[in-house]
């Protein structure tokens, strides 16, 4: 027995919220798994690189700033013009030391606690995964537009409102 009218607008109507329903899902789930963090191991290593950074990129300013401070404890001698604005030069701001000198001074103890700080984040996805995930929901995206538009395009054909 052949379907109504009535009936096949019901179904094509119902299918379209569907997709809209599934649609909204695949676009959470996208913008979570971009939100997830990098795992625990790679936030350690990157501490660890930045705190090394910190150590040897700065070590001649923070050798000069020592130097020529009468007390390495009062703050405006430890600090230089070069770190201020993206190494801008020609500055007249002042950029504080301070994290360099922790990181050429202390590095092995902030590594340790950037370690022991890292045990209380949640672990995250690599970026291989997280750009494997990516892809497959926008292909699940892709598909669901694409059905979308179909079941928009045979109520359109049949003359009926489509929303």
């Amino acid at each position: 027995m052949a379907k109504s009218i009535a009936s096949l607008v019901h179904e094509l109507r119902q299918e379209i919220n569907r997709l809209n329903q599934e649609l909204d899902q695949a676009r959470t789930e996208r913008e979570q798994t971009e939100r997830l963090p990098v795992p625990r191991d790679e936030v350690i290593a990157r501490a660890d690189q930045r705190i090394d950074h910190l150590a040897a990129h700065h070590e001649k300013e923070v050798r000069q700033a020592l130097s020529a401070s009468q007390s390495p404890i009062v703050p405006d001698h430890l600090v230089f013009p070069e770190l201020i604005g993206g190494g801008i030069p020609g500055t007249t701001s002042r950029a504080d030391i301070s994290p360099c000198l922790m990181a050429w001074l202390f590095a092995d103890q902030l590594k340790a606690k950037a370690r022991e700080l890292a045990k209380n984040l949640p672990d995250g996805i690599d970026q291989a995964t997280r750009k494997q995930r990516l892809a497959e929901i926008d292909a699940t995206i892709r598909r669901l537009e694409t059905d979308k538009q179909l079941a928009r395009d045979q109520l359109s054909a049949a003359g009926l409102q489509v929303f």
